[in-house]
């Protein structure tokens, strides 16, 4: 039976071993008194002792400690060992231990130790590398745990700090002076102030800048490259530089390093920090980057000297250019750049003797979930901004499914929670997939992340109806989360103009659910409420006592910009309407008293306007009254074209009541709060279709004159013109041949559309794909698309995927 020992017992066995003068002490942070099977121990303590000579793989070290309850402190008789030793390439082991150490002493408060910890700091020549996973974390730990502790003893300012770091630290050598640097930086980020770091940053330039010179053939700038790091983590990690500071920076170590892969680094960062620069620049920056990197790797036995500092430069770039709006001649650039990210993450697993099958630690876990999120993402980008065609916009989904679930299988196999984002996308491509009840799972870790994040609620809600349009479920979450808002709005503060969006777009899945459950006309009684939640968001200082006052928009007189010097489309199938005169039918109106007006009125809180604008005629030249008081509330048109959208919605609401009129009425408000466009028209040609064919397709063409790509509404509108009836009648074909002209056009812009992520899902698409193959006689790809159709109905949400995704007048 193995021997049992207590903490004492073991320390005075480790005072023997030693390991380079590092005394060991076992330190359960639960129980200090625990006990551990000797044996055990021994075994593990000399694996460990061993690893550490050959160079300790650190990303392999916090998992161990901990799984043996082993926390190495070096104590106070060790420091002069450290300092007798003058390390000048301390292994990552021996630095972490030391960071280590020195954070234990400030947790616990053992105060008169500090200062000695801070002497044995200068044997050490420079920054944890970033490779070293948990000497990089510690050391930003021990900088924050410093500038507390030094807090604690009753220093305020940066001067002072200064003075008393000096006291600890002797800035002989290059790195103290740096180290300095870092402490008085984070010192200043924590009080909220930034007193005597410009002195420090011309001290600094002065000694590194201005004292060194361009490096011989067989020379390095090592020091050089660690004053840019410095720079570069005071910009990026404590905000206390600006991009313009350090670019400035960068400029004059440009003529003392040769293909610094540090420095280009600290250009590509400050590239992307200031928003002067162009993609294009920082795309540049980054091939720059990276061809000096492959050549230190060559140079270095083809191995990366810090592969976590590349991967790292690779996720920061990636992130830059899919949070932008894209640019269609870097995606070739971007989708090899994810490849590339792929395989060094393979490589560094390789290296590192990384797999599914080993512990990692919380640091290297959470690091790795975020690459894999970042390969995702990625793939997600390109699904949507660089796919041609379905083959490879179904391979880019594939990618992005596999990565984001990598991501998410990585944390929760390290008992940590994946980010907000990657469970968020991966709901999103989940659901993209049809594989529902993966995406429902996604979607409430993401609410478990963030309990008001309405653009996740929202998502829930669309998924579960997805599997079930009446699912009671959803119906439940969306009521319960609707609730929530007023009291969210209360207690969130300022919100980006995205997040309010995000609670409007909530708002009206609210209204979709109602209408499942309840019908159109119980919808309809809702509309108002997402007009005041919008002018509550978007115009508050409208607002007092949170009383909403007469601000919400009513129906009037005109509404329409002047559509006289419109020119008509010069494609040759267009029959001229200017010489009807017939007004447009309004269809059977459902004998329901509460109009647009009345609804919006319902608020209780609303001054009268009476009612009366003409119909829009088919010689499409109506007056020019635009909404004055609209006009006045809304300047900005960023607020405009959201508002636009809102009018847009409630105009299909009272189309599908069958109310036309009131439709009608909603579009000329769209037109009036901003002004006609491309989705003003392509709205009223498919309100008018039938009981107008001409005006229809005039409103069609011009739409599409001014929006081709992704303009759905148009393009769905003219492929139903082509089958009607009604437009044979009017003569909107002026021969069978322009007929079969335009669903042959159709077709084309169909099929693109199939091809695209936004409508690849789009079961409406399909159907109408199918009857034009059944009319070409085109059976495989007729049953195809039919098949498709009736696959994507089975699936289809409550409201398009597209709705909980950032809206392209926020882009």
């Amino acid at each position: 039976m193995s021997e049992l020992v207590t903490r004492d017992v073991l320390r005075s066995q480790l005072l023997v071993k030693g390991s380079r003068g590092i005394i060991a002490n076992i330190d359960d942070l639960s129980n200090e008194d625990s006990i551990l099977q000797l044996a055990q121990f021994d075994t593990e303590f000399e694996a460990l002792g061993e690893k550490s000579a050959h160079g300790l793989k650190n990303v392999e070290v916090d998992a161990q400690l901990y799984n043996f309850k082993l926390l190495l402190l070096a104590e106070q008789e060790d420091v002069s060992i450290l300092k007798d030793q003058s390390f000048q390439d301390p292994s990552e082991f021996e630095y972490y231990v030391y960071l280590r150490s020195l954070k234990l002493l400030l947790d616990r408060g053992v105060s008169e130790l500090v200062p000695e910890y801070l002497k044995a700091w200068s044997v050490f020549s420079g920054f944890p590398r970033r490779t070293n996973l948990l000497g990089t974390a510690m050391f930003e730990d021990v900088l924050t745990g410093l500038a507390t502790y030094f807090v604690s003893i009753g220093v305020k300012s940066t001067a002072q700090v200064e003075s008393s770091f000096d006291s600890y630290v002797t800035l002989t050598t290059p790195f103290t002076r740096l180290l300095r640097l870092r402490f008085v930086s984070r010192f200043a980020k924590l009080q909220g102030n930034q007193p005597g770091l410009t002195q420090h940053l011309l001290e600094l330039e002065k000694n590194y800048a201005q004292g060194a010179s361009f490096p011989k053939a067989s020379e390095t700038n090592f020091e050089y490259d660690e004053y840019m790091k410095a720079i570069l983590d005071i910009t990026i990690l404590d905000g206390n530089l600006s991009a313009a500071s350090l670019g400035s920076q960068v400029d004059a170590a440009l003529s003392k390093t040769f293909q610094s892969a540090v420095v280009m680094r600290a250009w590509l960062s400050s590239c992307a920090l200031d928003l002067s620069k162009t993609a294009q620049e920082v795309h540049a920056a980054f091939n720059v980057y990276l061809n000096y990197s492959l050549k230190e790797k060559g140079l270095g036995g083809g191995v990366f000297s810090d592969i976590i500092d590349v991967l790292d430069c690779f996720e920061f770039v990636l992130n830059y250019f899919v949070s932008r709006a894209p640019e269609i001649d870097l995606i070739p650039s971007i989708a090899d750049w994810n490849l590339k990210m792929k395989d060094i993450i393979n490589e560094f697993k390789i290296s590192y003797d990384i797999d599914s099958t080993k512990p990692l630690s919380e640091v290297l876990a959470q690091r790795l979930s975020s690459y894999y999120y970042t390969l995702g993402a990625v793939e997600r980008f390109l699904a949507v901004n660089g796919s041609p065609t379905l083959k490879l916009l179904e391979t880019h989904l594939a990618n992005s499914y596999a990565y984001l679930t990598e991501s998410i299988e990585i944390a929760h196999s390290h008992g940590i929670k994946a980010s907000f984002d990657a469970y968020f996308q991966h709901a999103i491509v989940s659901g993209k997939l049809n594989k529902t009840s993966i995406a429902c799972k996604s979607a409430k870790q993401c609410i478990g992340v963030d309990p008001t994040s309405f653009k996740a609620l929202n998502l829930l809600v669309l998924l579960l109806t997805s599997k079930d349009p009446r699912d009671l479920q959803a119906l439940t979450v969306a009521e319960a989360a609707n609730q929530m808002i007023e009291n969210y709005l209360e207690e969130s503060g300022s919100l980006t103009p995205v997040e309010k969006w995000e609670l409007i777009e909530f708002r009206k899945t609210y209204v979709a659910a109602k209408e499942i459950h309840e019908g159109i006309f119980a919808a309809l009684d809702h509309v108002p409420e997402v007009f005041t939640l919008f002018h509550t968001l978007f115009n508050p200082s409208e607002i007092s006592n949170g009383e909403v006052k007469s601000y919400v928009p009513q129906l009037h007189a005109g509404g329409l910009s002047s559509q006289k010097d419109v020119q008509w489309s010069h494609r040759p199938s267009i029959v001229n309407p200017s010489a009807e005169t017939e007004a447009v039918q309004n269809g059977s109106k459902h004998e329901r008293k509460k109009s647009l007006l009345s609804a919006v009125r319902s608020t209780g809180s609303l001054a009268e306007k009476k009612l009366s604008f003409d119909s829009r005629k088919s010689k499409h030249e109506l007056k020019n009254k635009p909404s004055s008081d609209l006009a006045s509330l809304y300047s900005d048109t960023s607020v405009k074209e959201p508002l636009q959208d809102i009018w847009l919605w409630a105009s299909r609401l009272y189309e599908k009541a069958g109310m036309l009129e009131e439709s009608e009425k909603c579009i000329k408000e769209a037109e009036s709060c901003h002004k006609p466009n491309f989705k003003t028209h392509a709205r009223f040609g498919l309100l008018v279709y039938k009981a107008n064919p001409k005006l229809a397709f005039q409103e069609f063409e011009i739409s599409l004159d001014e929006v081709e790509e992704e303009n759905v509404e148009s393009i769905l509108g003219l492929t139903l013109l082509s089958f009607s009836e009604e437009a044979q009648k009017a003569g909107v074909f002026i021969s069978e041949k322009d007929k079969w002209s335009a669903q042959a056009r159709v077709l084309n812009y169909l099929e693109n559309l199939a091809k695209q992520y936004k409508y690849s899902q789009s079961s409406e698409v399909y159907y109408l794909l199918s009857q034009l193959y059944k009319l070409y006689g085109d059976t495989p790809k007729f049953e195809h698309s039919l098949l498709k159709t009736i696959e994507l109905e089975e699936c289809k949400p409550l409201r398009p995927w597209s709705v909980v995704e950032k809206p392209s007048f926020f882009a």
